[in-house]
């Protein structure tokens, strides 16, 4: 799984690769309407960035289809309804990292598989 050699995405290629890594944390565990629980990262303002410049990029390939108004930044935990598990997950926070890759994912019904992976800087 690389995806380099796609002209298709050779756009979203380019932006991460003029995209400088950043530091971020998790801090808390949030939880979705729809039952998922999550961590959002902070700062959000370099995951909506480089989202909303792939949308520039791609119009029409919204995130999620375009089912939400509002995009979230977050790291899921596909945990849904766990209560018990998001305390344990909570117990370990913060934990502080450094984005330099981003991957590019297709959720279908039963399952999700990568399409590229792209590096950041």
């Amino acid at each position: 799984m690389n995806g380099a050699d796609d002209p298709v995405l050779l756009p979203a290629f380019e932006l991460f690769a003029r995209a400088d890594p950043f530091d971020c944390q998790l801090v808390r565990v949030e939880r979705f309407p729809s039952g998922t629980f999550y961590f959002p990262p902070e700062p959000p303002k370099p995951f909506s960035t480089l989202t909303n410049a792939l949308r520039d990029f791609y119009p029409g390939c919204d995130p999620y289809g375009g089912a939400h108004d509002e995009l979230v930044p977050h790291v899921g935990m596909y945990m849904d309804g766990d209560e018990e598990s998001a305390s344990d997950a909570a117990a370990h926070l913060p934990i502080r990292f450094r984005a330099t890759r981003a991957r590019l994912t297709s959720y279908g019904r039963v399952n999700c598989y990568d399409i590229a992976q792209f590096t950041i800087g």
